[in-house]
């Protein structure tokens, strides 16, 4: 099941910690508030699906490392591996 955290780096849409060199007050933006993601990842999670979790910036990854971590501690390893898309 594939995830969109945030959009791309080209675009300056990438959830990222500090602004894009050349756009003041910019660091882009998640798609949706961190716990809608939370809940819709562990429920694929929790069904058994890989989860495929699309995150460019630095700050979707962080959110992605750690949705992952934690349902992993929780449920323990799917059978198949999860992975974060393009991780920019």
């Amino acid at each position: 099941v594939k995830v969109f955290l945030d959009g791309s780096l080209l675009g300056a849409t990438a959830a990222v910690t500090e602004d894009y060199c050349g756009h003041r007050h910019n660091t882009g933006y998640l798609l949706d508030d961190p716990q809608f993601f939370r809940e819709r990842v562990a429920a694929a999670y929790r069904s058994g699906w890989p989860v495929a979790v699309h995150a460019i910036g630095d700050a979707a990854i962080d959110l992605a490392i750690d949705i992952i971590a934690n349902l992993q501690q929780r449920y323990g390893s799917n059978r198949l591996p999860n992975r974060i898309e393009h991780f920019g």
